[in-house]
């Protein structure tokens, strides 16, 4: 049987293609350069942010003293202080952690609670969305790159909440699981869903099915189709995987399996190859 007769590509419309893709690319490396710039600004102002609290914080145990009749009020401010240092924290560390991309130490539960407590923030997942956060009493602690974990939380995060923007049901369920030397993590939502043939193409490169809409008067930003993108690199990177299943109506699970002990041995192999630069 003879072979189907190959079609030359049509050299214009390739073009146009490359020109397309390019702009996209260079829009999304300019679009993140932003945001590292910016990342580095909002960490340093935390900090600059968290020096006067500790004072204010200081003056407020001293004043509860000298004056014994309003220690109520004291201990609200307190309290107030405290959660503003929480928050203060977790900012700059996750300004820092995610756009410096520094080695450290990974604890999952720690890290995974302190995305829930930054995405809180977003009015959608504080006052509409339950979030349940399944794990174990302890996990292994382990080298990584913390940022990258945590950009691939909070693309998840967005997704999930996005995809139940209009629906009745708002709950995420997150659950963390230690399977011999890997850890699975699987983010639950009960959104929109995706049919067979979203589900396939849901990691292409600037795929996707958001569009603008308006809000408050504006029109909302288009999505780049990037994030999912981002998140299989992330993984792939570090060896780990990620699966998606989905129903129509009923909601997406991402399953994400990280094989933490290589990634640790990964990471401490480089550090010892890592030559001194010469002065």
């Amino acid at each position: 049987m003879a072979s189907p007769e190959k079609k030359n590509p049509d050299p214009v419309l390739d073009n146009e293609m490359n020109e397309e893709v390019r702009a996209a690319i260079n829009r999304y490396l300019e679009s993140h350069q932003g945001l590292e710039k910016m990342g580095l600004l909002v960490a340093g102002i935390a900090h600059n942010l968290a020096g006067p609290l500790s004072g204010l914080l200081g003056t407020v145990d001293l004043l509860s003293y000298k004056f014994p009749d309003l220690k109520n009020d004291f201990d609200r401010i307190r309290r107030i202080g405290k959660k503003l240092q929480q928050d203060i924290y977790l900012l700059s560390n996750k300004a820092k952690h995610e756009y410096l991309r520094d080695v450290g130490e990974v604890n999952f539960i720690e890290l995974i609670n302190n995305e829930i407590e930054f995405y809180k923030a977003d009015p959608r997942f504080k006052h509409f969305t339950d979030i349940n956060f399944t794990h174990p009493d302890t996990v292994p602690v382990f080298r990584g790159i913390p940022g990258d974990f945590s950009q691939i939380l909070a693309n998840l995060f967005t997704n999930a909440c996005e995809a139940m923007d209009h629906m009745k049901q708002k709950q995420l369920d997150v659950t963390l699981m230690h399977v011999d030397d890997s850890m699975l993590i699987s983010i639950k939502d009960y959104g929109v869903g995706m049919d067979t043939e979203t589900k396939e193409k849901a990691f292409d490169p600037f795929f996707s099915t958001k569009t603008p809409r308006p809000a408050n008067g504006e029109q909302e930003v288009l999505a780049t189709g990037i994030g999912l993108t981002h998140v299989k690199n992330l993984l792939d990177d570090m060896g780990g995987t990620i699966r998606l299943e989905s129903k129509l109506d009923e909601g997406t699970t991402a399953t994400m399996l990280i094989p933490y002990k290589k990634l640790d041995e990964k990471l401490q192999a480089e550090l010892r190859n890592k030559k001194p630069e010469a002065f």
